[in-house]
């Protein structure tokens, strides 16, 4: 007799900022020209030719990664730490072991905190199943 447990995904999609990205994307914002070159005066003009701009910036060295969480998951795997495990994944097989031990020490931390913080809205006597 098999028993088949129902597994729900949920695909949370977003953008992740990382931070060896983050000073080639402040070099890149501090050389442009923001000043719209066909500028008529008009706010709203400017204003699209500013979001045109912020959002090619934006995907350009943010881009919009999507993350799949099961309910196998534990309850501390966010999609932020889920997609720092696959990084670190990454990084093993392709050779970066020191840079994949200190992403893995963030991970940790980062899990180890919000352990602590679930753990703290737990009073008193609790009943181990509770918990």
């Amino acid at each position: 007799m098999s028993v088949k447990v129902r597994v729900r995904r949920q695909k949370l999609s977003g953008e992740l900022f990382r931070k060896d990205l983050h000073a080639s994307f402040l070099a890149r914002v501090s050389s442009l020209d923001i000043d719209n070159p066909q500028s008529s005066g008009e706010s709203q003009a400017d204003f699209d030719y500013f979001y045109k701009t912020a959002l090619q910036l934006l995907n350009q060295f943010c881009p919009e990664r999507t993350i799949s969480v099961t309910s196998r998951d534990t309850e501390y795997i966010t999609p932020a730490s889920k997609a720092s495990l696959c990084r670190k994944n990454r990084l093993m097989r392709t050779g970066g072991v020191e840079e994949a031990g200190a992403l893995a020490q963030r991970i940790s931390k980062d899990i180890a905190n919000r352990s602590k913080s679930r753990l703290n809205k737990i009073s008193g006597r609790v009943d181990s199943k509770d918990m």
